[in-house]
């Protein structure tokens, strides 16, 4: 029995030892680099409603406002074509995943939100390509945009571009805030991190970012402009829409956008 009484104290003894050196953890890793794929991104600045109905956003000519917002203006596709949603495979969904502070603010737009962080918070962030839809280029209504990008030119300082794509992105984000090295009693996810402990804070939050892919209307209309001069000794005036059907010369056109 006294040999029991003098474990339990020992026991005891090294509990009270143990939280007096308070939580301590190997530094994690933070601030990974984003995939240079996200860094040039076209983001729409309105997911709320059309992350629900991307089908619909695809083949919609946008305005890029001066101010750098998009407005939304007519849709162009061929008749009687439904643009189909995809759901990207499981393999392929998350392209990052890292804990980052507010220095990471620069690597670009899908980070934004850790310009608010403090200096003593830390966020843990997952972002995912969750669904796209996308018109080939057989499906691309071009002579229609070629009319679109031939009509009167919107105010100045705006440009005009045409959807044929749409990637919607899943964010989510915890957050972390700092605590004492002598914490005792600490419950929920903590880790260390730049000679600090961390401790979860709050529910997780989520967000979600829309990315486009753009073909550019005004520089459409300056390729068909450049085209035009060099066949107008066999094309007269009223046929100029109509040799860009011609395949050799739709070609050049598509190749020139490419470039």
């Amino acid at each position: 029995m006294k040999r029991m009484v003098i474990f339990l104290m020992a026991v005891f003894i090294i509990a009270i030892a143990f939280i007096g050196c308070g939580v301590r953890f190997k530094d994690a890793p933070i601030n990974l680099e984003l995939p240079d794929d996200f860094k040039t991104r076209n983001l729409l600045d309105r997911t709320a409603i059309w992350r629900f109905n991307m089908p619909e956003l695809a083949g919609t000519v946008l305005y890029l406002e001066q101010d750098g917002s998009y407005s939304r203006h007519r849709r162009f596709v061929k008749e009687g074509y439904v643009a189909i949603l995809r759901f990207v495979e499981d393999s392929e969904k998350k392209i990052y995943s890292s804990r980052v502070d507010r220095g990471i603010v620069a690597e670009g737009s899908y980070l934004v939100f850790a310009a608010n962080l403090d200096a003593k918070q830390i966020a843990e962030v997952n972002i995912e390509d969750v669904s796209l839809v996308f018109i080939n280029d057989a499906d691309i209504p071009w002579e229609r945009l070629v009319e679109e990008a031939n009509a009167q030119a919107p105010n100045p300082g705006i440009h005009r571009y045409w959807i044929q794509a749409a990637l919607l992105s899943s964010i989510t984000i915890d957050y972390y805030s700092e605590i004492s090295t002598s914490a005792s009693g600490v419950v929920g996810e903590t880790f260390g991190a730049k000679g600090n402990v961390y401790n979860k804070q709050g529910t997780t939050a989520h967000d979600y970012k829309i990315s486009l892919e753009l073909i550019d209307l005004d520089r459409l209309r300056s390729t068909v402009r450049q085209m035009i001069p060099a066949l107008k000794i066999f094309v007269q005036p009223a046929q100029k829409i109509e040799i860009l059907n011609k395949s050799r010369v739709k070609s050049l056109l598509l190749k020139s956008i490419k470039e």
